[in-house]
């Protein structure tokens, strides 16, 4: 299928979505390091992102059908970023920890909107196109998180200032925000009729996918929010390599992502998802049960000069 307008603007709202998680993300070992936590405290401090999440996931929906999708995405593009930066802000002025607490759960509360409105906006042009395409706008999602890795790999190595980076990310950001939102399709006839649609129970095949979902998003969480926690402390790992474990999750990301349309295609979408299910599964048992965890990791970056790639855990 060929890009039209409307599917590289959500494109690139995906990928606006990928980097700031991404640089968000980077930067949580860092975020440990500044204000001195340990563990415990950096878990409860990240706790205040699922709350922010669960408040936000009690009205996101009724925000995006009242409003529309295209609608409520650009607003919470606006809000996304602008909250961001009081992120950033965080960094740049060591704030204390209410002020971590609320910008983490205000930028998780309001990613929830950006979220559910760009895969609406995702859901309108894969219906116009007659077939599976939403795997292609995750894609962009995983490449713009990897990039934003990278960056946060670089500017390590180059020793930029946390902020600095996240200024300059959101500053771009700001401005794929101005120049692609004139292109985001409108309601289709479909959202229409939907549109006012009052809650309805879901059935058992929508129970199980959400809870297949709640499942996979908690590891995809737990990953982002501690990989480079890992790297550090467990596999004391230089500070010019620690950013390579949320890059190389993000690079398997992205190729899965990248492949997954053509098989959904090619195989549908139920015997796709109870594959990755499983690869999931295997996946975590793994790396959660294998004893060579510390040795190899150990091995692979202090006994090896040079090393330049990353374990996916």
């Amino acid at each position: 299928m060929a890009w039209s307008r409307e599917r590289i603007a959500v494109a690139a709202y995906f990928a606006v979505l990928g980097v700031i998680c991404a640089t968000w993300a980077s930067s949580i070992d860092d975020m440990k390091l500044l204000l001195g936590l340990n563990a415990a405290q950096q878990g409860w401090l990240l706790f205040s992102g699922p709350m922010g999440s669960l408040v936000s996931l009690l009205c996101a929906s009724a925000i995006v059908t009242r409003l529309g999708s295209r609608r409520s995405l650009i607003m919470a593009v606006a809000a996304y970023i602008l909250v961001a930066f009081g992120l950033a802000a965080c960094f740049f002025w060591r704030a204390p920890i209410p002020c971590w607490c609320a910008a983490i759960a205000l930028l998780a509360c309001v990613g929830t909107v950006f979220n559910i409105s760009v895969n609406t906006q995702g859901g309108i042009v894969e219906r116009k196109a007659g077939c599976t395409i939403m795997n292609s706008f995750h894609a962009m999602f995983s490449l713009l998180s990897l990039i934003g890795g990278l960056l946060a790999l670089f500017a390590a190595a180059m020793h930029v200032p946390v902020a600095y980076r996240f200024f300059g990310v959101l500053a771009l950001s700001a401005v794929a925000h101005i120049v692609f939102f004139s292109w985001l399709p409108k309601e289709n006839d479909i959202a229409k009729k939907e549109k006012g649609t009052g809650f309805r129970r879901p059935d058992a095949a929508l129970f199980f996918i959400g809870v297949a979902a709640l499942v996979i998003m908690g590891c995809e969480g737990s990953i982002n929010g501690w990989v480079n926690v890992f790297y550090r402390e467990t596999l004391a790992a230089p500070d010019s390599r620690v950013k390579w474990g949320f890059c190389a999750v993000c690079a398997m990301m992205t190729f899965g992502r990248l492949v997954t349309d053509r098989f959904v295609n090619r195989f549908g979408g139920a015997r796709i998802l109870r594959v990755y299910c499983v690869f999931v599964t295997v996946g975590l048992a793994l790396a959660l049960t294998s004893p060579f965890t510390d040795i190899m990791g150990t091995i692979l970056f202090q006994a090896i000069p040079g090393l330049r790639r990353g374990i996916v855990l």
